[in-house]
Formats: structure tokens, C-alpha cells, sequence
């Protein structure tokens, strides 16, 4: 079964950024593998996050628009509906993550994602025995 795979804001950063070669490099490498085997997804919230990055960097708005049609085009984009808000208020609850933290990882769950490529979650964690938390930049 192939594995489903969700990533996080910061990795969309580092694959478009400048800052950090080595982490632009590891994250560009994830996104071509995923996206090649069709098994790459992010939620909405996330690819709204994005565009939000983009604009704090001051990117021409033609830039913006080619690299969020990139994402568009190559990424499965899950929604944020009623019932993910309720799953996240539970996971909330039990794992005391920041409230968007928990919408992500909701919205990972029940689309049967298996891993969550993220920094900024602690490595290698396993939410609600199902989902694991991989820091790329560790491995």
C-alpha cells in the first residue's frame, strides 16, 4: 500500500526558498519523489499558508501565482471541513499542540495520511497510531 504523505508549510518554503541551500535541496528532493509516485497532499490551510509566505517575502504577484499553480497542479489539496475541526479539537485536547497544528494533523488523519514531514514537531512521533512525524532534516 503506498504510503500517503503530508507536508507542512516550512517544507513548501524551503523547496521555493533561497536561505538555506542544504534544506531547500532535502525538501525540493521529498516533493519530486512524492510527487512522482502521486502520493503527495497538503491541506488547504496549508496552501493558504503558503501564499501568505510568499507575500510576506514581497514576490511579484506573477511569481505567486506560477509557484501557487505548481502546488495546484502537483499536490492533492485536502479540505478543512466541519468535521476535521472537530477532530482536531479532540487531538487538541489529548496532544496539546497549537490549535493550526492540529488542524493539519486532523486533516492527516482522515485522509489516511502516514507521514507528516515537518520541523517543527518532534521526530518520529506517532499521532494516534497512525500517523508519524518525520523531521527531514534529521534523517
Amino acid at each position: 500500500m503506498m504510503n500517503k504523505i503530508i507536508l507542512v508549510t516550512n517544507i513548501l518554503v524551503y523547496s521555493y526558498g533561497d536561505n538555506d541551500i542544504e534544506k531547500k535541496a532535502i525538501a525540493k528532493r521529498i516533493i519530486s519523489m512524492q510527487v512522482y509516485e502521486h502520493n503527495l497532499f497538503i491541506s488547504s490551510q496549508i496552501f493558504n499558508e503558503f501564499y501568505n509566505v510568499l507575500t510576506r517575502k514581497m514576490l511579484e504577484y506573477n511569481e505567486i501565482n506560477k509557484y501557487m499553480y505548481e502546488i495546484y497542479n502537483n499536490f492533492y489539496i485536502l479540505p478543512i471541513s466541519a468535521e476535521t475541526t472537530l477532530k482536531a479539537l479532540e487531538l487538541r485536547q489529548k496532544y496539546h499542540f497549537a490549535w493550526y497544528d492540529t488542524l493539519i494533523l486532523a486533516a492527516a488523519i482522515e485522509n489516511q495520511c502516514s507521514i507528516l514531514y515537518s520541523e517543527d514537531y518532534q521526530h518520529n512521533q506517532i499521532i494516534e497510531e497512525t500517523l508519524t512525524i518525520i523531521n527531514p532534516f534529521l534523517i
